[in-house]
């Protein structure tokens, strides 16, 4: 079983969370917060973290 990480809307795959955080070179906060804010979409959520 894939590990997972808690986001604002649910169980998010943990290496979603460190993809983000690699790919936006972000603090875990930070990509578990974008990755709430956008669904478990990781695009976005690296997205949001670089433009925002």
């Amino acid at each position: 079983m894939p590990a997972t990480a808690q986001i604002p809307n649910g169980p998010c795959a943990e290496e979603d969370v460190q993809l983000v955080m690699t790919l936006a070179s972000c603090s875990r906060e930070d990509a578990v917060k974008a990755l709430g804010e956008n669904g478990g979409d990781v695009t976005k959520a690296v997205m949001a973290v670089v433009y925002c």
